[in-house]
């Protein structure tokens, strides 16, 4: 894509209520994850999400875990990250699969401790946004909207704004997200067509 640059981004993470799901029963890695957290993950439609689509690349892209793992893992399906987010603190389930950002929103919101990040052995897919134009046509606007996106200001409020960590080199993150949970990062994967994810979302099938 002419123009397209990475203006922020984050690894996947699963993350844990830890009043319901304590420390002590975390899965150590992907292997575990169906025996120790059976029908306790909270995911979010593929169709409808960058997320789900995360979810489907785990299992295809990545191969961490099996479809089979899947069904075993997931307690429901929703169409969006609110709806699951309101399951998770409804107590419905003590795991959803979201980004890393998003547990330095609880951090920087005070509830942190609460909500933690997983640290799964295998690591997380890294998950990249990016801007771009399509098309010459008002090419030069489109080109000073990226560099407004891209520039110093903006990033700095990339990382309280959207709950991502910001491309810009130098960029000095807010002091509540010194403590999240460092992750191994897994190259972000190369994107995937139309036709590609279709056959991916007929092998995971009807999840709950």
């Amino acid at each position: 894509v002419a123009g397209g640059r990475v203006f922020n981004s984050s690894p996947f993470a699963l993350i844990a209520d830890t009043k319901s799901f304590p420390r002590s029963e975390w899965p150590a890695s992907w292997a575990e994850l169906a025996s120790k957290a059976k029908h306790k993950v909270l995911v979010q439609d593929p169709r409808l999400s960058a997320a789900g689509v995360g979810w489907l690349r785990v299992i295809f892209s990545y191969q961490l875990m099996s479809v089979e793992a899947s069904r075993t893992s997931v307690l429901a399906t929703f169409p969006s990250g609110s709806a699951a987010y309101q399951a998770l603190v409804s107590q419905k389930a003590p795991i959803i699969w979201t980004f890393l950002g998003s547990e330095a929103y609880h951090l920087c919101h005070g509830d942190g401790e609460r909500y933690r990040v997983i640290p799964l052995q295998e690591g997380y897919p890294l998950y990249e946004e990016r801007v771009a134009w399509l098309s010459p046509v008002n090419g030069g606007l489109a080109a000073r909207f990226v560099d407004f996106v891209m520039s110093e200001a903006t990033q700095k409020r990339i990382p309280e704004l959207n709950w991502m960590f910001p491309a810009r080199a130098g960029v000095t993150l807010p002091t509540c997200f010194a403590g999240v949970t460092k992750v191994k990062t897994l190259a972000a994967s190369t994107a995937v067509d139309a036709k590609e994810l279709q056959r991916w979302m007929d092998l995971w099938g009807d999840q709950p």
